[in-house]
């Protein structure tokens, strides 16, 4: 069972997971040598699966493309085939299993159309009496919040983060080493760096800094287990009845506390919200407020992510 500090840690990892652990303590004023245990017991119960640097792909030219479908008639054996294949293509930089509306769900972050192109020709050719209810949409950007429904007094003004749509920054082969060495353990230190890359820590230390400052690194979060602490997380796609601005539907993301992200595609739907909740009740409740705030709903479909089978954003 978590307490008021455990939650605190899991809110501080999720503003800044590459926060020091002296630095952490203070935070939630409690000794480091009380911290650090805390830390260990969320990590070795599963509550906290790992930590992964949030990494702008737009900045360093790449463009993002989303695909889900759902499996139609198929065996087991042939849908393991198809995910193979998924796998196994270096133009798909994230696969996942889904239960809901959708069985697979794609990313694919690539510097040239032509190789998502290429992906989806083949998908179609090969596996289109084996798939429907597919769906592609070009992705714009993600607006990022934090668990602020760990607390029932959440902060007034929401911490944002805005990935995608960026200028592209200069950047080199010792970046991306660093960048991939990062992206999986936000926490790893210097020191380790260092020696894996065979580079003084000085210049390892200034490289990150100005992949922070370029906005290359955005952020470093947590991978949080939330059925863990009694929360399930849903993705809502949703197409209103009415037409409305984006920046009223930023603004109703940054006032419910449950929303973590926000995406903008251009695509079939009007609203991609990434919503942790406790129950179905408190589902109805936000789809009830979105109702309410604009007019009603045409379109809601919701799915889950089981498990996430490739994640490479570099």
């Amino acid at each position: 069972m978590l307490d008021l500090k455990d939650k605190k840690i899991i809110y501080e990892l999720g503003l800044n997971a590459r926060i020091t652990n002296k630095a952490l303590a203070k935070k939630i004023m409690l000794s480091e040598s009380s911290t650090i245990p805390r830390i260990n017991r969320l990590f070795e119960e599963e509550i906290l699966l790992g930590t992964h640097t949030l990494i702008d792909n737009s900045k360093m030219g790449y463009q993002g493309y989303r695909l889900y479908f759902k499996f139609f008639s198929t065996t087991p054996k042939e849908e393991n085939e198809i995910l193979e294949w998924l796998k196994n293509n270096p133009s798909v930089s994230v696969l996942a299993r889904c239960f809901g509306f959708f069985d697979v769900a794609v990313m694919s972050w690539v510097k040239e159309r032509a190789l998502f192109d290429n992906l989806i020709t083949f998908l179609k050719e090969n596996f289109r009496d084996k798939i429907t209810n597919l769906e592609i949409s070009l992705y714009c950007e993600t607006y990022h919040f934090n668990r602020d429904y760990l607390f029932e007094n959440s902060p007034k003004q929401r911490k944002m983060i805005k990935t995608g749509e960026g200028k592209i920054e200069s950047y080199d082969k010792l970046d991306e080493k660093i960048l991939n060495l990062l992206y999986d353990d936000a926490r790893k230190n210097i020191i380790d760096l260092s020696s894996k890359l065979n580079t003084p820590p000085r210049t390892i230390s200034y490289r990150i800094k100005q992949l922070e400052k370029k906005g290359i690194i955005a952020g470093y979060n947590i991978n949080l287990q939330t059925k863990k602490i009694g929360y399930t997380y849903y993705k809502l796609n949703i197409i209103l009845s009415k037409n409305a601005k984006f920046s009223d539907i930023l603004n109703f993301a940054i006032s419910n506390k449950n929303v973590i992200y926000l995406d903008r595609t251009i695509g079939v739907y009007d609203l991609q919200l990434n919503i942790e909740i406790k129950d179905n009740e408190e589902l109805q409740k936000v789809i009830e407020k979105i109702k309410t705030t604009f007019g009603g709903i045409k379109e809601l479909s919701w799915f889950q992510i089981d498990k996430y089978l490739k994640i490479v954003y570099i």
